[in-house]
């Protein structure tokens, strides 16, 4: 068996660095030590991910990533951003000493060489002209054959250098992890399925990781991406006592079951509402209590100080046309507003010069910084777990100095909703904890001209080279 392995090693080729080396004095002071390590670590592997929990910094991190790559390269970099989040970023950048230009075409850029963009804008651009691409909240890829994720792994599939931002992917979303592996040229979404993953049999469409796999998977991401709860994942050297999420309060509202519910069961043969709606009927009953749980929401607003800022969350124009009739003060944000209108309300109310907002986890779910708030009210409740956790963090993000509180107003009869996203957010935990573990054993900084996987030959650990491991994808 030993022969083997020496045959093995002898052909086992190293593939070279993609990316390059800066040494800790040529970063940005105004970065954390951990910041400077993980845009040291991206910089070194030319193609890398940032899945951090929110309010750990990766638009800074994504700053100066860019002015490296520019700087290296003598080349520009575009940042791709979601629409709410790019006025930010410009603000933030700018805070920072950053030079960075919104654009809305290629012919915008000039002589920038840090422009940012919105995602929807990006058919205005050429993707040629630029030597480095920032995906910020890159869970856009989650579509596994989206037309939005194909045109964005097409369009930058020459560009040398790639970044991709997220927070930790929604629990068992293992197919957005494969959309970051195409994206930044690691390993094709369908080999990564094949390699590590069987169909879940109790949920079609779905697959779970192979037990005995599991340790080599999370290797492997963490070895293409830096995967944080908080600073002290990449080792004690990085802990930071002052880096702690303040405590979340969840508090459930169940309002009584509505005429029109009632009603409704009545008419179809029951005595007792549907204990267990799907997501399709789920809006119909919604609909049903809408009166109610708008008037408790309005309760709760109603008990907050005069001026207390409060997140009004809703998931359907009914819901929202009701919160507006009810809170006449509040600034909307929806889907059919013009792009300057939605960019100006949410500034307006991040600048917190209005004190409640109305609006989707849809539309300002993701990337906005609101630690000014502490308090959000959710007017109904979905099965959608990843939308609530993003929602939850525009105010439960680190730099939020208060405890937060969230409501959640729902009727009796939703049913198994909040014990669907009470299984989903322990799921979350365990994937969260399985990277985060994976980054403490494997570390930051490691040799980045191999992406490894573990083999069962003669049960030793065997380090592959890219061009074994993926085929030619790499």
């Amino acid at each position: 068996m030993g022969d083997y392995h020496d045959f093995l090693a002898s052909k086992m080729l190293t593939a070279s660095h993609t990316g390059f080396t800066v040494s800790p004095d040529e970063i940005s002071p105004k970065l954390f030590k951990f910041q400077a390590d993980v845009v040291r670590r991206a910089l070194e592997a030319g193609k890398y991910a940032l899945m951090e929990e929110r309010g750990l910094g990766k638009t800074i991190q994504e700053f100066e990533w860019a002015r490296q790559v520019a700087a290296h390269t003598s080349g520009k970099v575009l940042i791709l951003a979601p629409l709410a989040v790019a006025f930010q970023m410009v603000d933030e950048a700018a805070k920072f000493g950053y030079g960075v230009r919104y654009c809305q075409s290629q012919a915008d850029v000039g002589d920038a060489t840090t422009v940012i963009t919105n995602y929807e804008r990006l058919n205005h651009f050429e993707a040629s002209a630029f030597s480095g691409v920032v995906l910020d909240e890159s869970s856009i890829l989650k579509a596994f054959t989206g037309k939005t994720k194909r045109e964005l792994i097409n369009a930058f599939k020459q560009t040398p250098y790639k970044l991709a931002a997220s927070a930790t992917p929604a629990p068992n979303d293992h197919l957005e992890l494969g959309n970051h592996a195409e994206f930044l040229d690691v390993m094709r979404s369908d080999e990564m399925i094949a390699r590590w993953f069987i169909n879940d049999t109790m949920r079609a469409g779905n697959y779970r990781l192979k037990r005995h796999a599991e340790n080599d998977f999370w290797r492997w991401l963490t070895s293409w991406a830096v995967c944080l709860s908080k600073p002290s994942d990449l080792g004690s050297d990085y802990d930071m006592p002052d880096f702690e999420l303040p405590p979340l309060h969840l508090h459930e509202h169940l309002v009584k079951t509505s005429d029109a519910t009632m009603s409704r069961t009545f008419r179809e043969g029951r005595l007792l509402p549907d204990s267990n709606p799907s997501s399709t009927t789920l809006f119909k009953v919604k609909r049903e209590s809408l009166d109610l749980r708008v008037a408790k929401a309005l309760a709760i607003v109603n008990a907050l100080p005069d001026s207390e800022p409060v997140v009004l969350w809703c998931d359907t124009n009914d819901e929202a046309d009701a919160l507006k009739t009810a809170f006449p003060e509040a600034i909307e944000v929806r889907g059919s507003h013009s792009a300057k209108r939605k960019a100006s309300a949410l500034k307006a109310f991040t600048a917190g010069e209005t004190r409640q907002i109305i609006t989707k986890p849809d539309i300002a779910g993701m990337g906005l910084n609101w630690q000014h708030c502490a308090h959000a009210v959710f007017i109904g409740v979905s099965y959608s777990f990843e939308k609530f956790y993003q929602a939850i963090g525009r105010n439960h993000r680190y730099g939020q100095e208060r405890d937060v509180h969230a409501h959640l107003i729902y009727a009796s009869a939703e049913g198994n909703v909040l014990t669907t996203l009470r299984h989903k957010q322990a799921q979350f935990a365990e994937m969260q904890s399985k990277m985060n573990t994976a980054m403490q054993e494997h570390g930051l900084f490691r040799d980045s001209n191999r992406r490894t996987h573990r083999t069962s030959v003669g049960q030793q650990a065997i380090v592959l080279p890219n061009w074994l491991t993926s085929k030619g994808a790499a």
